[in-house]
């Protein structure tokens, strides 16, 4: 039987892009203008500031646009957090998640209605490609079919859709029915399935956003100091999160998503290394390297945790 079309995909959809920040007010105001030019499909800017203690406020406020709303929150949580907030604030057809360091490119709000007037109502996610500054593009590649949840875990464990950022946009189906994890960090990924389980997704192989590369203050960009540092500061969450994508998601990944499973096991075999729990860290780089079929990067992380803390910290400034 075919799905009813509901009238906000047969008119013109309405999106709330959220925007989480935290003391970067240049880039924040550099975010929120790419969203106001996308034109009347927009409804609101969400601002979310972690807490930052600086002008970004007032830096926002200066645009003076009534479609910006600007949350200031009075404790630092984290990204996550901040992605919590934001989605609880949102009202419209469709919620985008976009960092500080993005900008929606022009036009990226019409490419997405497209897909939702296209889309019958099993469909829940949209999204697009990232071009970074520097000229790649991730993921690579994107499906070209609606996908269920089994096939969002096999996509998202393509070796070129490992911890690729791309754009993703909710419906306010999955807003009722999920929302972010309550932790600091790391939540993308159980979010994002957490929505699959509502409905399917669909994609466009256009980029929708620009991420500038240049930021650093993150777990793959600065130096490896700041890397480091930023794990060792996120490890107890990340290992909550990766728990709980075990509890929800580990028997479906180990059918459908064996690459995407490694990586959390070795992700968090990092963290709990950084955290002192040495054997619990040799355990999961286990299971990193089993579902891997012992992948150099796998198997190099369980000679990490093999060695302890502290060699592995020599480690990582030698590879820099």
């Amino acid at each position: 039987m075919k799905s009813v079309i509901s009238d906000a995909k047969i008119n013109r959809p309405r999106f709330d892009v959220i925007i989480t920040t935290f003391r970067r007010p240049g880039y924040a105001l550099a975010a929120v203008k790419s969203c106001l030019s996308q034109g009347d499909l927009l409804s609101h800017v969400i601002v979310v500031d972690d807490a930052s203690g600086d002008d970004t406020p007032e830096w926002l406020a200066s645009l003076n646009d009534e479609r910006i709303l600007i949350h200031v929150r009075a404790q630092n949580g984290g990204m996550a957090m901040s992605r919590r907030d934001g989605l609880a604030l949102s009202d419209a057809d469709w919620s985008i998640h976009i960092d500080d360091d993005w900008e929606l490119m022009p036009g990226a709000l019409e490419k997405l209605a497209d897909l939702a007037r296209q889309a019958d109502d099993e469909v829940v996610m949209l999204g697009g490609r990232i071009l970074w500054d520097d000229g790649h593009i991730t993921p690579e590649i994107v499906p070209k079919t609606p996908i269920n949840y089994e096939e969002q875990l096999a996509w998202r464990s393509r070796p070129d859709s490992l911890g690729s950022d791309n754009l993703c946009c909710v419906s306010r189906r999955v807003r009722e029915a999920v929302n972010w994890p309550a932790e600091r960090a790391c939540g993308s990924i159980l979010f994002y399935l957490n929505a699959a389980l509502v409905g399917k997704s669909i994609y466009t192989q256009d980029c929708l956003a620009l991420e500038k590369s240049s930021v650093a203050e993150s777990f793959t960009r600065g130096d490896w100091t700041q890397r480091l540092a930023r794990r060792e500061y996120d490890a107890p969450s990340c290992i909550r999160v990766a728990e709980e994508f075990l509890r929800k998601h580990g028997a479906a990944a180990q059918i459908h998503g064996k690459g995407l499973l490694a990586s959390v096991y070795r992700m968090v075999a990092m963290c709990l290394l950084l955290e002192g729990q040495w054997w619990r860290s040799i355990l999961w780089s286990i299971q990193a390297v089993r579902f891997s079929s012992c992948s150099r990067v796998a198997i190099m992380q369980l000679f990490g945790s093999l060695l302890g803390k502290g060699l592995f910290r020599v480690l990582y400034a030698i590879r820099g």
